[in-house]
């Protein structure tokens, strides 16, 4: 593939050549040094280059510096500088000769001991051939040059143009030979000899053989012929034998038509050519009876034939150059233009030739100025240099930068002028855009509501916009100045690390320093808190070199600090329980988990007490709410006083206790909660009256690293019945033979693989309904089901724990998908399309394929992503490890909705709500089921709102489960709860009865009174 040459190289290669150009137009005898030093610096620009020499070649091959260019200026050279020998040069000269150019490495100079280090240079350089006619005539040597051309930029033809043009202009230093002044008498003796001095000539006289019998030569003085020793000479024996052989064809041609004229003849030298043009006929012989002789006159053209070529030579330059050419004459109208001009002006020069220039290519918006300076300019005969808009044939304007150099004859008479245009359009346009985002960054900068300081190095201030200038202001007057002077003071830990700004890890970093947060106290004014960012400038070529931003954010911060502490309180309440501010169950089986899993605790060392009051309900029933919580919240003190701190104490339901303790000693659980029941058991003075009340507690102890929360928590409670069983007021340690259980769990496993085998499982639907627009049906909740061949009727309670502790809840949960996506697709393809939503197990979201088998099952039954809800539970988002998140976001990606399940009965992450993992919480039934009568409990009614809040506050959607009664749903809807699940709208029921009474119906239907259930 053809590589494109960058824009940017083009405009450089096309600035280069019109400058030389114009350089080699204006270049005369009196001014070439000048010109020829400007080419040189021109190309030591374009190169990169500290040095640019041109050498030319003597006739034994040595090179003699004639002119040069240096940056650092030019130091006088003693003569031995001045030349480079012929064996210095002789490695380059057979490629040189043949027009190339070559770069040479610095190894090839200076490395010869017998050559001074000053005779040539010691770094490499770009050799660059001058080529005569017929010879190499000079060298051009760019010492060091920095820039290198890729091979698509063409530097062979760069540099081919570059030397033509340069030769141009040497060339106007080689003096023109001049016709001598006549000397002597103006008066001849002879009329002939007269006429024939008179001429600027070379003349041969010969006989009738070609022998010579006279020559005269400008260059031999008046009066005198050639040299005795030519005359009677040979042709052959004087000059060389091509000449000698094309003269002896003229002498032919003149004694056939007799005479011959304006034949050429070229005379090589060792160096140079001498070009002539041979006239002759027959002259008298110079004694009676003789054969007529010749006269051949030869008239020296070399000029004329070097200037043609040389026109010829910059006429393939122009034609080769990108900028566009056009010569004019005196009078303005065009008489040329190069292939550029046509091409890009759409002009063709024959329907131009002749045509007034200015006009073709000025219009409307063209500076009238420029064209009265180019008027004067032509009126005088001066060279003119400006920028004007041109127009094409078309009409479509073009920027171009032009150089209009008058042209003379060879008798130095003005002929006309040349323009040399270099089109800047695109450099125009970029340099409008560049200035029209500065101008709309300024404007920017003055409004922006942000105060913008640039600093420099040592932090001074050296700009500042409008509201930076009010904002320092108002500091004192000896903190303006200076960055790190300024009043303010973070407000969060940061990578300032205390200072007033990080000024100093900017000025040395080149990273940004962002969102930072600084207040601002000054006497008498309010607290005002600012971000601010700060980022290095050190690509700029200016003195700031630090920009400073600094944005009033107090309102939004006020704002967010007033949702952090709400935030922050709704976290709390949601890990605590709001009667007694003890960690309630999830927080607490959060903290055991963390002392299970630790490895400083030996197996055995934990130990899990259950404390459940004795016949607290009668108590509370009897004695009323308050009594009640005041009892409890006194209970909890006396438990967190013998445990020394609440941290491994929780509260788990209205009247039970648990907590965990480590110790080696199996007999200190014992004695521990012996102190608790003997606390417990201390009369209780509540409002004017003493209340008695005990406790039984159940111990589990830790038998295996691996066991769960759950499972001990779950066999001191097992322990509790021993202990109550036994009168109460005392503990009881668990033992495998209180496990009753146990062999209904193997029966359920057993019954749980025959159930996957042969297909057992059910789904029931059970409808959720709006709160918003008529109590329409907005979903329904997957329910498992067993109807064991074994056990029969098997309750998802009771199933789903043995499940998850034998492992099997995955393999049950991929089976419900199945089940659940089978059933969707039946009811879409009979016209129903309802969303619906399935419970996960949190092991589930351990399978790294959980969201992507899923996906694929609902796509296979074409069921849309946005219409499923996957529910997982609080515990879930606690235990959230790497392959749940990457499910939970498989599951978002794909469309599906995630729920939180049983909402606030535990520890509620609010990390995860942040990141908006879920979409929904659905809040647990024992928060509904308090909701009884018109007048709710006010702890109720606390608890309920704040968890809407939270909602709310993070954009979810709520759910309200167990919603058995008219007033619950009215409590919930004037409290902003938007959906509803429970027994007023209706059982889970089967496929079947959900499709002919709910999906046919479509709306809840509300009896007049309150439906109670059980």
């Amino acid at each position: 593939m053809q590589k494109t040459v960058p824009e940017n190289m083009t405009m450089a290669r096309e600035s280069l050549l019109g400058r030389l150009m114009r350089l080699a137009l204006s270049a005369t005898s009196e001014n070439v040094e000048r010109s020829v030093c400007s080419a040189l610096r021109l190309l030591c620009e374009f190169y990169g280059a500290e040095r640019a020499i041109l050498y030319d070649i003597k006739a034994d091959g040595t090179l003699q510096r004639a002119f040069e260019w240096s940056v650092k200026g030019l130091a006088p050279l003693d003569i031995s500088r001045q030349f480079v020998r012929a064996d210095e040069i002789s490695p380059w000269l057979e490629d040189l000769n043949s027009g190339l150019s070559l770069h040479v490495p610095p190894p090839a100079y200076g490395d010869s001991p017998h050559i001074a280090p000053s005779t040539l240079e010691q770094d490499a350089a770009l050799l660059v051939p001058l080529l005569g006619k017929d010879h190499l005539s000079s060298v051009l040597s760019i010492a060091a040059p920095r820039r290198a051309l890729r091979p698509e930029e063409d530097e062979t033809g760069l540099l081919a143009m570059v030397a033509d043009l340069l030769l141009s202009m040497t060339q106007q230093a080689v003096p023109r030979p001049d016709a001598p002044a006549n000397a002597g008498s103006d008066v001849p003796d002879e009329i002939r000899n007269a006429a024939l001095w008179a001429m600027p000539d070379l003349i041969f006289e010969l006989d009738s053989e070609g022998r010579f019998c006279r020559i005269i030569s400008p260059d031999t003085p008046r009066g005198h012929d050639a040299p005795d020793d030519t005359v009677g000479l040979m042709l052959e024996d004087v000059l060389p034998a091509d000449v000698a052989r094309d003269l002896r064809g003229y002498m032919a041609e003149i004694d056939e038509n007799d005479r011959v004229q304006g034949r050429i003849q070229r005379v090589s030298g060792q160096k140079h050519s001498i070009w002539y043009e041979v006239s002759g006929s027959h002259c008298a012989p110079r004694r009676r009876g003789e054969a007529l002789g010749y006269l051949l006159v030869m008239r020296d053209i070399t000029a004329r034939i070097e200037g043609e070529a040389e026109l010829k030579r910059l006429g393939r330059i122009v034609e080769l150059m990108t900028n566009l050419v056009a010569i004019i004459d005196h009078d303005g109208c065009v008489v040329w233009t190069n292939a550029a001009f046509e091409t890009h002006s759409g002009y063709v020069i024959d329907e131009i030739r002749g045509r007034d220039f200015k006009q073709l290519v000025t219009g409307p918006d063209s500076n009238r100025s420029v064209a009265l300076s180019l008027r004067h300019a032509v009126m005088t005969e001066r060279g003119y240099e400006g920028e004007d808009i041109h127009y094409t044939k078309d009409g479509t304007p073009y920027w171009v930068t032009f150089n209009m150099q008058p042209l003379n004859d060879s008798r130095g008479k003005l002929s006309g002028f040349v323009f040399v245009e270099t089109v800047i359009t695109k450099q125009r346009k970029l340099e409008i855009a560049l200035r029209n985002e500065r101008d709309f960054l300024s404007t920017l900068t003055e409004t922006s509501v942000s105060a913008i300081v640039v600093c420099n190095g040592e932090g001074k201030c050296i700009f500042t916009n409008s509201e930076a200038k009010r904002l320092l202001a108002t500091f004192p007057r000896d903190a303006q100045d200076r960055v790190d002077s300024w009043p303010l003071h973070q407000i969060y830990a940061g990578p300032s690390q205390g200072a007033a700004l990080p000024f100093g890890a900017v000025a040395r970093s080149p990273s940004a320093v962002r969102n930072l947060t600084f207040s601002l106290r000054l006497p008498g004014r309010p607290r005002r808190i600012y971000s601010v960012n700060t980022a290095p400038l050190h690509t700029a070529k200016t003195e700031g070199q630090i920009v400073v931003t600094l944005t009033d954010v107090t309102a939004q911060f006020e704002a967010d600090e007033a949702k952090r502490q709400v935030a922050s309180k709704a976290q709390h309440e949601a890990n605590h329980d709001l009667l007694t501010d003890l960690p309630n169950r999830r927080n607490f089986n959060t903290k055991l988990s963390r002392a299970l899993a630790s490895k400083s605790v030996d197996v055995g060392d934990i130990h899990v007490l259950v404390v459940d009051m004795d016949n607290f309900k009668r108590i509370r029933t009897v004695l009323g709410q308050d009594v009640g919580d005041a009892m409890i919240c006194l209970i909890a003190q006396r438990i967190r006083d013998v445990l020394g701190g609440s941290d491994r104490l929780a509260r788990t339901d209205s009247d039970c206790f648990v907590a965990f303790m480590v110790s080696e000693e199996a007999t200190r659980a014992s004695e521990l909660a012996t102190r608790i029941c003997q606390a417990i058991a201390e009369p209780c003075e509540l409002d004017k009256m003493t209340v008695y009340a005990t406790a039984s507690i159940g111990i589990s102890q830790m038998k295996d690293r691996a066991v769960a929360p759950e499972m001990l928590i779950r066999q001191a409670e097992l322990a509790i019945e021993t202990a109550k069983a036994a009168g109460g007021n005392r503990h009881a340690h668990y033992s495998p033979g209180m496990e009753i259980r146990i062999s209904r769990s193997s029966e359920i496993v057993q019954a749980l693989r025959l159930a996957l085998r042969q297909d057992q499982f059910e789904l029931a639907f059970q409808p959720k309904f709006s709160l918003e627009d008529g109590h329409r049906l907005v979903g329904a909740e997957a329910l498992l089901r067993l109807q064991s061949s074994r056990l029969g009727w098997v309750g998802p309670d009771e199933f789903i724990l043995v499940a998850e502790t034998a492992g099997m809840i995955t393999e049950i949960d991929f089976h419900v998908m199945s089940l659940f996506t089978r059933q969707m697709g039946a009811w879409r393809r009979r016209g129903h399309c309802v969303p619906a939503s399935l419970n996960l197990s949190p092991r589930s979201f351990e399978n790294p394929t959980l969201a992507q088998r899923f996906l694929e099952m609902l796509a296979q039954e074409e069921i849309a992503p946005q219409d499923v809800t996957v529910e997982i539970t609080e515990t879930s988002l606690v235990s959230t490890s790497g392959h749940a998140l990457a499910n939970i976001d498989a599951f978002r990606r794909g469309g599906i909705h995630i729920s939180v399940d049983d909402f606030g009965t535990g520890y509620s992450s609010l990390s995860y709500l942040q990141r908006l993992i879920a979409t929904e919480v659905k809040i647990d039934k024992s928060f509904i089921q308090p909701l009884i009568g018109p007048v709710p409990t006010p702890e109720t009614e606390v608890l309920l709102r704040a968890i809407l809040t939270l909602a709310n506050t993070f954009g979810l959607k709520t759910v309200a489960e167990g919603v058995e009664t008219v007033d619950q749903m009215r409590w919930l809807k004037k409290a902003g709860c938007l959906m509803i699940q429970g027994y007023l709208g209706g059982r889970a029921v089967t496929p079947e009865v959900f499709e002919q009474i709910h999906l046919a119906r479509g709306a809840m239907q509300i009896a007049d009174e309150p439906r109670l259930t059980s």
